[in-house]
């Protein structure tokens, strides 16, 4: 389906802008930024499996 993509991006760009602000000003690391690099991971294997083949595309 064509909305995971842009939800990875999305997801993407704010897991890099909350890892920036914890390296540049030592913010404290949140439960979010944790589930969004949870859930980008996620994203990424099963795109993954797809391109190769393991599981079927939907």
């Amino acid at each position: 389906m064509a909305f995971r993509g842009p939800i990875k991006d999305i997801l993407s760009i704010y897991l890099c802008y909350k890892v920036l602000a914890i390296w540049i000003f030592g913010a404290e690391m949140s439960s979010n930024i944790g589930i969004a690099a949870f859930i980008v991971l996620g994203l990424s294997i099963w795109f993954m499996l797809e391109r190769v083949g393991i599981i079927p595309k939907l």
